[in-house]
């Protein structure tokens, strides 16, 4: 018994074309982070919000006129510095969908370090601005 393709159906190059793209965006749809609604991978409409407190002998005290801080994220090649005294501040265009690692340094006027957070992961999803927690500065 011998089998004839007379029963196949083929299809015009361009329509094969096409219906290989749709598959192929289905597919990544049920990806996480490739455009479905799990946001696992990498975007970059995060936004990573901070808010910090010093404190000497226990009591909360202000920022010296100069004072900053620097929010390190990553690397060295990703340092955002802040005015103390805002107490406060956000990176926007981080990179969602994945733990980001954050350290915290507070400086004087002329540089000078005067207090440090050890590295902290965090998760920052797709398309949110999320807070980091509190960070506190203790002072000599």
């Amino acid at each position: 018994m011998t089998t004839t393709d007379t029963n196949k159906i083929t299809l015009p190059a361009r329509l094969r074309t096409g219906l290989a793209a749709v598959a192929l965006a289905a597919a990544g749809a049920l990806v996480p982070g490739c455009g479905g609604s799990d946001s696992g991978g990498a975007c970059y409409d995060g936004e990573i919000q901070t808010s910090w407190v010093l404190t000497q002998g226990g009591q909360v005290v202000e920022c010296a006129p100069g004072d900053e801080v620097d929010m390190r994220v990553d690397d060295d090649n990703h340092i955002f510095t802040f005015n103390c005294s805002d107490h406060a501040g956000s990176v926007p265009s981080v990179p969602g969908g994945q733990t980001h690692v954050l350290s915290f340094a507070l400086y004087d006027a002329n540089s000078v370090l005067l207090s440090s957070t050890g590295d902290m992961s965090f998760f920052l999803p797709c398309g949110v601005s999320k807070a980091t927690p509190q960070v506190e500065f203790p002072l000599p």
